[in-house]
C-alpha cells in the first residue's frame, strides 16, 4: 500500500504524543470505543483490518503491520478528540462536512476520489478484492459499494457508478454525519485517502 506524506512535522507528532499522555485513559475509551488495557497502559482498537496498540505513555503503536507517522498522527488524534457521538447511519459527502469540508473538497476528490474511480470504474466488482483483509463488508449504496469500518466509530463508504453510453463511471467517499465529533476535516482528507489507497493497493 502505497504512503501518504501527511503534514506531520516532528513537532506535531511529539505535541500529540505528549497530550495522549494527560488524557483520562478511561474516558478516552469511553467516547472512542477503544478498550484500555490497564496493567499494559495501553489502548488497543480496531484500524483497518488489524489491531493497533496505543501507549498512553508517548503514544507509540505497535501493530502486526507497520504504522506510518501519519497514521500514528491520526490515530492519536482520533483518540484524543473523540466525543463519543454515536454512528448516526446518515451519508455525508465531504463537502458538506462542517468547519471546511467545502474548503478541502478539491484537495480530497483529487486525491482519493478520483484515484478510486480511475482504479475501479472499469471493473468495479474489483473494489471487493481487498475488502474482507481490510475488515470491510458491501453496501447497497450506487452499483458497487464498501464500507470499511477504519476506526470504531469511523465508517468509511466507498462507491461506484459504472458507466454507460452517456456517461463516464464515477465514485464517491461517503461519512457517517458523525465524522466531526472524531476528526478534524485536514485529518478526515488524510485517514479518507488512506483508506482508498487501501481498497486500490491491498495491504503490505
Amino acid at each position: 500500500m502505497r504512503e501518504i506524506n501527511y503534514d506531520c512535522d516532528s513537532a506535531a507528532l511529539r505535541m500529540a504524543s505528549r497530550a495522549i499522555g494527560q488524557c483520562d485513559p478511561d474516558a478516552v475509551a469511553e467516547r472512542s470505543g477503544a478498550y484500555y488495557m490497564r496493567e499494559a497502559q495501553e489502548w488497543t482498537l480496531p484500524y483497518l483490518g488489524r489491531r493497533v496498540y496505543v501507549a498512553r505513555d508517548g503514544g507509540t503503536i505497535r501493530s502486526e503491520r507497520p504504522v506510518t507517522k501519519t497514521e500514528r498522527l491520526l490515530i492519536l488524534h482520533y483518540l484524543m478528540k473523540a466525543g463519543g457521538m454515536p454512528i448516526k447511519n446518515q451519508f455525508l459527502a465531504f463537502r458538506d462536512i462542517p468547519m471546511g469540508g467545502s474548503l478541502y473538497a478539491p484537495t480530497f476528490e483529487s486525491r482519493a476520489v478520483e484515484e478510486l474511480r480511475a482504479a475501479f470504474g472499469a471493473v468495479p466488482e474489483r473494489i471487493f478484492d481487498h475488502m474482507e483483509a481490510l475488515g470491510g463488508h458491501k453496501n447497497t449504496i450506487g452499483d458497487v459499494s464498501v464500507t470499511l469500518p477504519v476506526l470504531p466509530r469511523l465508517p468509511i463508504h466507498f462507491v461506484i457508478w459504472a458507466g454507460d453510453e452517456e456517461f463516464p463511471p464515477s465514485a464517491s467517499i461517503l461519512f457517517d454525519a458523525s465524522i466531526s465529533d472524531y476528526l478534524v476535516v485536514e485529518d478526515v482528507v488524510m485517514l479518507g485517502s488512506i483508506a482508498a489507497y487501501a481498497l486500490i493497493d491491498g495491504v503490505t
